[in-house]
């Protein structure tokens, strides 16, 4: 069992984490800032953390799966309107929490753990598509190319067209709405889920 008085000093250090990269650059933040901003000890920072890039990196992998974890789809697909319906909604929901926060995802991603951050997300997302995601059900099969690889370029691919986004103005084509059609219109094809409606 997780002792929580560690877990409050991690959630601590993560929300100071959270507000310190909001406010400015990483390479304006320190240690000594951020354990005084999260009320904590310097040694437990370093015991839950390690350094300073661990703790921006699972300060937005945190915050990001929060947001995820908010799509939760219906037990079953009636229609393709209904399918369609909830990829508009998932995505579109996602796109527009990282629009908001642009700033801070940007230099997370391309501060010094972005790469750390990068290929977390990417597994967190292969495991959710092929676990838990209705696109998951059609995920071909017994074919050469296993599924475990095919939700990996997926989710590969989709992160990084996004954090290419994240530096546009999002307008025009690069409008949270374009966006979400281009990234529901990739989820769909390289899933083969080509009919858009999954199975039961």
């Amino acid at each position: 069992m997780t002792d929580p008085r560690l877990a409050r000093t991690r959630a601590a250090i993560l929300d100071a984490a959270t507000e310190a990269m909001e406010a400015g650059p990483l390479e304006e933040i320190t240690i000594s800032g951020l354990v005084e901003r999260a009320g904590v000890s310097r040694p437990s920072l370093y015991q839950h953390f390690g350094d300073l890039p661990s703790v921006f990196r699972d300060a937005a992998f945190a915050r990001l799966q929060q947001r995820i974890a908010l799509i939760q789809p219906p037990a079953s697909f009636e229609s393709t309107g209904q399918w369609a319906a909830f990829l508009h909604g998932g995505v579109g929901g996602l796109l527009e929490h990282l629009r908001e926060h642009a700033v801070f995802y940007r230099r997370a991603l391309h501060g010094p753990s972005g790469r750390e951050l990068s290929a977390s997300v990417v597994a967190f997302l292969s495991t959710r598509i092929l676990e838990q995601s209705p696109l998951g059900a059609r995920i071909p099969r017994g074919a050469a190319l296993r599924p475990e690889d095919r939700v990996a370029a997926i989710a590969a691919g989709a992160v990084w067209i996004i954090t290419d986004w994240l530096g546009s103005d999002f307008s025009g084509p690069d409008a949270v709405d374009a966006m979400t059609d281009r990234i529901a219109a990739l989820l769909i094809t390289l899933s083969g889920a080509e009919s858009g409606e999954p199975t039961a």
